[in-house]
């Protein structure tokens, strides 16, 4: 995901979509003025109702699964300075036996 803060034009705006893209998971009033800014910037990626694009890696809004938290501060941060999706390594924090568990258990998932 890229900045956007620039092309929101300003503070206002960017608690404006924050607070909305918060509320995507608590089922958010489409009244609510940030949805202005989300229709503008965020829909092409993470659809009209936030459900995502996993092809994009654009992950769902609209639950209470955040990837890099989910208080008001955590989302602007994303929305002023972007995000590259990449997951952080584990090698340092898990053996090579969790390792191959946390494989197991993703593939069965599928």
């Amino acid at each position: 995901m890229v900045s956007w803060l620039t092309a929101l034009g300003g503070e206002a705006q960017l608690q404006s979509l924050a607070e909305y893209v918060l509320g995507m998971s608590q089922g958010a009033d489409s009244s609510h003025p940030g949805k202005l800014y989300y229709d503008r910037f965020c829909i092409a990626c993470h659809g009209p109702n936030g459900d995502g694009n996993a092809l994009l890696g654009a992950p769902r809004l609209n639950d209470d699964i955040w990837l890099y938290g989910g208080e008001i501060g955590d989302i602007r941060k994303t929305i002023i300075e972007g995000r590259n999706s990449q997951m952080p390594a584990f090698a340092d924090v898990l053996d090579d036996q969790q390792i191959k568990m946390l494989t197991a258990w993703l593939l069965a998932r599928n």
